[in-house]
């Protein structure tokens, strides 16, 4: 999307721009929230970079490693760690710009992961392991992810927290979790995974705490899988089995639970938490759960591109043992499953560009490329916010939509093929905005100092004829989006 200010009558021309939320997904990098810093779109994690490969063999080792200041590539070469209890026991205090890999399935790391201050860090092919929590202290969570942000955690197993096995809390953000599994092994009614936010109080993660799963595996666990607070949290194509209560959302929270899977055993597949409004767990093409609102009543919008598999396949390819969740990784440069579908199908969108911004009423060309190698594609279905609005049965397969309404709306295309089976396309993301008009219908200067209010990444705010810097008390002449002042008499305006 892109906001311009012009002014005119000898004045310089200013262009904000707003990079593009987008990605093509790749396994052996980071997706989701991760690859934004707060909102903005920076590219996937790096973590340790270019480092020389550093391989640790001891807890000591590795602990030197991570707590390092410089950036490191860790290679964790065999089983490390004694594990802890309460406060007491080993743990590693992470800093910033460190990749840390299992070069084999099944490497566990006996300890807790305190992952404080700091950003840029990828955690790969590892079994956390915490002591359980049949004792009385539950104090570490086996991983604690606290004012950190760009953290990434793939192909990793992680069970036996003490206090939780996973929690994203006090002002993080950007994290992004992808082909984890969470489990306990022992029985406890304390038993609990995931928790992102861990107060109704927690004013430093305001408009944090924003958490991509994705292709996760939750078993045997009470309940927090995840249990929100504050953020945007998208659950993408999820396996949930012999599980109590799933994903609830809590204070100013909003869940995108997306093409998962629960298992009949799981009692309460989503919930609310929350006793101040402003919150809401929203179903998307899963086989159970309903959606749940409190304030929030429409689905968050991720502002990325995302590949998704049908919800019947979820089950298949979570559990997979050669690539599937947990450390099912061969060596560091394994990438494990495609998230592609069965049978060969290939679908994605070609037009519009992702973030690209529309005017009323103008009609949208919408386009996508199918194919399947060993088959045909039957159809190929568009979607504008999950709603079908029109099917193509010949390649190239294509539609026109005109929008009636302004806002942000997601694209997405399902190729059908001549056996039944379907995949998904990549989304993306458009504005539709109201046709942009000089002040009072014509080009002419504007009086006064020009302030602009409070815009957000969409381009919704307010500018304001004010003299009074830091105020919104003058008239408003603008508050859609995209605002376009023609002319100014004030550069400092």
């Amino acid at each position: 999307m892109k906001k311009i200010i012009g002014l005119k009558n000898g004045f310089a021309l200013i262009l904000l721009l707003i990079v593009q939320f987008s990605f093509s997904q790749d396994n052996c990098s980071s997706v989701g929230w991760a690859n934004l810093d707060g909102q903005n779109y920076v590219g996937p994690i790096t973590g340790g970079g270019n480092a020389s490969i550093t391989q640790v063999t001891t807890f000591a080792q590795l602990k030197s490693a991570l707590e390092s200041s410089d950036a490191k590539v860790i290679h964790v070469m065999n089983d490390v760690g004694n594990g802890y209890k309460g406060t007491s026991g080993d743990v590693l205090n992470v800093k910033s710009n460190k990749t840390v890999i299992g070069v084999k399935p099944g490497i566990t790391v006996k300890c807790s992961w305190q992952i404080k201050n700091c950003s840029n860090v990828i955690v790969r092919n590892l079994i956390c392991r915490g002591p359980g929590n049949s004792n009385s202290e539950q104090n570490w969570d086996c991983v604690n992810i606290q004012g950190a942000k760009r953290i990434w955690f793939d192909h990793c197993t992680v069970m036996e927290g003490e206090d939780g096995n996973f929690d994203v809390v006090k002002g993080s953000d950007n994290v992004t979790v992808t082909w984890c599994k969470f489990y306990y092994v022992t029985g406890g009614g304390h038993n609990l995974s995931n928790l992102i936010g861990s107060s109704n109080n927690e004013s430093q993660s305001h408009g944090k705490l924003n958490v991509t799963y994705a292709y996760c595996w939750w078993d045997n666990v009470n309940s927090r899988y995840p249990r929100t607070r504050y953020g945007k949290i998208h659950v993408l194509n999820c396996y949930y089995n012999n599980v109590g209560s799933g994903a609830y959302a809590g204070k100013m929270s909003n869940i995108r639970v997306e093409g998962s899977y629960f298992e009949d055993n799981v009692k309460n597949p989503t919930g609310l938490i929350s006793t101040d409004g402003e919150a809401g767990v929203f179903i998307i093409d899963c086989n159970r759960g309903s959606t749940k609102t409190d304030g929030y009543n429409t689905p968050f919008t991720p502002p990325y591109e995302y590949d998704k598999f049908d919800v019947s396949e979820v089950k298949a390819k979570i559990t997979d043992p050669n690539c599937g969740a947990g450390p099912t990784l061969d060596n560091p440069t394994d990438c494990g499953c495609s998230t592609g579908a069965p049978n060969g199908i290939s679908v994605a969108l070609t037009t519009p560009d992702n973030n690209s911004s529309f005017e009323l009423p103008s009609p949208i060309d919408i386009s996508a490329n199918a194919s399947d190698d060993n088959g045909s594609i039957s159809t190929v279905e568009f979607y504008i916010n999950d709603q079908l609005i029109d099917t193509d049965q010949n390649s190239p397969y294509n539609t026109s939509w005109t929008p009636t309404t302004t806002g942000s709306f997601t694209i997405t295309a399902k190729a059908t093929d001549n056996d039944g089976n379907t995949k998904s396309s990549n989304s993306r993301i458009i504005s539709i905005n109201v046709p942009q008009a000089p002040y009072n219908g014509t080009a002419h200067l504007i009086p006064g100092t020009i302030q602009l209010e409070e815009f957000d990444l969409g381009g919704n705010g307010s500018a304001y004829k004010d003299d009074s810097p830091g105020s919104e008390t003058g008239s408003s002449f603008r508050d859609d989006e995209d605002v376009d002042i023609e002319a100014c008499s004030d550069v400092d305006g």
